[in-house]
């Protein structure tokens, strides 16, 4: 239940990205915060690691521009979104 429930902020951050396309910062610079935090709380764990980078790049991507590097974070929280709702 609660992993589903990560999943779900994992696939707003996703959105975010998309929605940072268009030029929407702010949908996508409170959740790169909530990923931020997220991570922060589950610190030991390397997918959290990349969660936390994934998080400031989305913030840094926010002001200084979108970079089709940021379509690399958006995989790894969609597929992290994915997984998290399949698995017990």
């Amino acid at each position: 239940m609660i992993a589903r429930g990560l999943g779900i902020l994992d696939f707003l951050a996703a959105v975010s990205i998309i929605f940072l396309a268009f030029d929407v910062k702010n949908f996508a610079i409170v959740m790169a915060l909530i990923l931020i935090v997220k991570s922060l709380i589950f610190i030991t764990s390397f997918a959290s690691w990349i969660d936390l980078l994934s998080g400031i790049f989305i913030i840094i991507s926010a002001f200084f521009g979108f970079n089709v590097v940021l379509w690399i974070v958006f995989l790894w929280l969609l597929q992290k979104a994915v997984v998290s709702w399949f698995t017990d």
